[in-house]
Formats: C-alpha cells, structure tokens, sequence
C-alpha cells in the first residue's frame, strides 16, 4: 500500500508500434465484419445453387418416367386397337 500523500505511480505508455504490431495481427486472425459476412452470403449461394441443380435433375427424372408411362400406355392402347380390329 502507498503512503496517503504519495502520488499513485502511472501505468506505463503503451507503445503505438506494440498497438500497431497488434491490430496488424488480429485483422490477419480476425476478418472484419464485412468479410465474415460476404464469406456468409457466398456459402448461402453456393448452397442455393447446388439445390436448384439438383431439383432440374428430380425434375427431369420425373419427366422421364412420365414419358415413358405415356409411351407404355400408348403401346398399350395400340395392342388393344389391332387385337380388337384383328377380331371383328
């Protein structure tokens, strides 16, 4: 403890090169704020895009088995118009 009357010693001048050398290396550690949130959007994006391929690819899947059930229900249909045109 100090005396009463004597003055409190002062904390020592941080030095603007050690602040420089500091800041210098939390923007390396750390990005700003903008960048985490550009980084953000770009994976949303990305992930948006990857769905949207995919749901072309169901789609035209989908599109593929319809095609093909109309082609078997035609066939299908011209098998039943010769048999009966051959009956009657």
């Amino acid at each position: 403890m100090w005396p009463i009357n004597a003055p409190a010693p002062k904390p020592a001048e941080p030095d603007p090169n050690e602040f420089k050398a500091r800041l210098t290396q939390t923007s390396h550690i750390c990005p700003d704020l903008h960048t985490q949130l550009e980084s953000l959007i770009d994976q949303v994006y990305d992930s948006e895009r990857r769905e949207r391929i995919l749901d072309r690819c169901d789609q035209a899947g989908r599109l593929e088995d319809e095609r093909e059930r109309a082609r078997r229900r035609k066939a299908r249909r011209d098998d039943q118009g010769t048999s009966r045109a051959s009956q009657g």
